[in-house]
């Protein structure tokens, strides 16, 4: 949507695009696809005008891994994809589900990102070893439009690796499942 200084919608757009053919309870999204659509969207409602903000909303839980120049190492990996429960119930069982709901302020669910993360770091050790980052669609898009790695704490908390108390990662966390905080991208209001 485009909208005026008052939050009157002047035009609004629709690109879509659809899960990957994958099978096996795999549920993925295609990077590229997602960024063309963004890309067709900004364009078709602002191009011609003066853009002052852009605001990105996307779904929660899904991770992407890109490397140090920004290239999608992986598909995106949704919420809805069950790759991750058991290393999902692993950092549950280490880290405590209780001391984890105490820290993220949610309650515990293989939804969210960090089994997905984890996933990956077992399974493909080899694409995680040139990971990057770990992107939500938020900060992938937010990244691909500026060359800024960042999050807000609404989209960061859907990984289960976010402190709500002080809106910033939990080292204690990324500890627990054996983790760089730098593999994530900065928190931001």
């Amino acid at each position: 949507l485009c909208m005026d200084e008052n939050g009157r919608v002047e035009k609004g757009c629709r690109a879509g695009y659809g899960f990957l053919p994958s099978g096996r309870g795999r549920r993925e999204l295609d990077p590229e696809s997602v960024w063309r659509a963004v890309l067709r969207c900004l364009e078709e409602t602002g191009g011609g005008r003066e853009i002052e903000n852009v605001t990105v909303s996307a779904l929660g839980e899904a991770v992407i891994a890109v490397d140090a120049f920004g290239r999608c190492l992986s598909a995106g990996i949704t919420g809805t994809d069950e790759r991750g429960r058991e290393q999902y119930k692993a950092f549950m069982e280490k880290a405590g589900s209780r001391k984890v709901a105490e820290i993220t302020g949610l309650p515990t669910s293989p939804l969210y990102s960090i089994g997905k993360i984890l996933w990956m770091k077992e399974a493909e050790p080899e694409v995680f070893e040139r990971i990057h980052k770990v992107f939500t669609f938020q900060d992938f898009v937010i990244y691909r439009l500026c060359g800024f790695a960042a999050v807000d704490a609404s989209m960061a908390s859907r990984t289960m690796l976010l402190d709500h108390r002080i809106r910033r990662w939990s080292p204690w966390l990324f500890e627990q499942a054996g983790l760089p905080v730098t593999l994530m991208s900065e928190v931001v209001d």
